[in-house]
C-alpha cells in the first residue's frame, strides 16, 4: 500500500501531532494540488502543522545561493563564500529551510527520536517549494543519501529514504532507494572540517551491484546513461556528502545530478 493511502487510513484512527510543537492536530482533508506536468495527491501543508509553527518556519524563499540554496544576506551576491571558492560534483542544491530553531529540533527527533512520521511534513515541504524547480531540471529519478548497515541497524529506518519515497509519490517521479550503498562506515561528520569530511567520505559510496550491467562501449552504466537524478538528503552542510555520492553517480554516466535538502545551515 502506498503511503499516501496509509496516511489516509492513519488519519482516522491515530491523530497526527504537529511536528514542531507536538500538538495534536485534526485530521487532514487529503486535498489534491495541481503541478504541471503532474497531479500531487497530498494534504495542504499547513494541515500538517499547527498555524503558529508554521508562520514561524525559517523558510529559504528569496536570496539564495544559486549553487548550493545557502542564504545569502548580501542582495547583490548570487553565491555564498563556500561555493565561490569550492566547485561541487552536483549541479545545483536547494533547501526548503534554515537549519535553525524549531526545524534543527524537528530533524534530530526525525533521526534519533523515533519520530518518523515527520518524513510526512518534510515530505510534504518539499513538494510544494521545490517541485516546481524539480520538474523544470528534468529530474528522473530521485535517490535518498543512504546509511551505512551498521547505523541503519541502530536507527531502524534511514530518514532520507522515507521522505524521498513520500516525495516521490506526490510528485510522481521514481525513487531508487537501493541505488547507491553507503559500503564505508563513517564517522559523524558535525565536527569535521571540509578537508577531514572530504577524506572521511573517500569511497564511501557505490552502485549497488544490481544496476551494473555495463556498456560494451564504455564504463557507464546503461541504466543510468539517461537518469537525471535528484540526490536527497536531510541537512546541507559544506555539501561533502552530496559531492562524494554525485561522484559516483556521475562517473557512473548520470548526464547531471542534482540535489535537494530539508535545511541548510549558515
Amino acid at each position: 500500500m502506498k503511503y499516501y493511502h496509509k496516511d489516509v487510513i492513519l488519519d482516522i484512527i491515530y491523530p497526527a501531532h504537529c511536528p514542531i510543537c507536538g500538538q495534536i492536530l485534526s485530521a487532514p482533508k487529503h486535498r489534491s494540488r495541481l503541478v504541471s506536468p503532474s497531479r500531487i495527491h497530498l494534504p495542504a501543508i499547513q494541515e500538517l502543522i499547527c498555524k503558529p509553527c508554521f508562520y514561524r518556519l525559517p523558510f529559504v524563499l528569496d536570496q539564495f545561493c544559486i549553487i548550493c540554496g545557502r542564504p545569502l544576506e548580501n542582495p547583490l551576491a548570487d553565491r555564498c563564500n563556500d561555493c565561490r571558492r569550492y566547485s561541487h560534483a552536483f549541479s545545483e542544491s536547494r533547501a526548503v529551510f534554515s537549519y535553525k530553531g524549531s526545524i534543527q529540533q524537528a530533524l534530530y527527533q526525525l533521526k534519533y527520536q523515533g519520530c518518523k512520521e515527520y518524513a510526512r511534513f518534510f515530505a510534504a515541504a518539499i513538494s510544494y517549494y521545490l517541485a516546481d524547480w524539480m520538474y523544470s531540471r528534468h529530474i528522473t529519478a530521485i535517490v535518498p543519501i543512504p546509511l551505512h548497515k551498521s547505523r541503519l541497524k541502530v536507527r531502524g529506518y534511514n530518514q532520507a529514504a522515507e521522505i524521498a519515497v513520500r516525495l516521490g509519490e506526490y510528485i510522481k517521479i521514481p525513487v531508487y532507494q537501493d541505488l547507491l550503498i553507503r559500503q564505508k562506515a563513517t564517522t559523524a561528520q558535525k565536527e569535521l572540517n571540509r578537508t577531514q569530511r572530504m577524506a572521511n567520505l573517500s569511497h564511501a559510496f557505490c552502485i549497488n551491484s544490481k544496476y551494473m550491467g555495463r556498456s560494451d562501449d564504455d564504463n557507464c552504466f546503461p541504466s543510468l546513461l539517461h537518469e537525471h537524478i535528484l540526490l536527497l538528503d536531510d541537512i546541507y552542510t559544506t555539501g561533502s556528502t552530496l559531492d562524494a555520492a554525485a561522484t559516483v553517480l556521475t562517473n557512473a554516466g548520470c548526464p547531471s545530478v542534482f540535489a535537494a535538502t530539508l535545511a541548510v545551515t549558515g
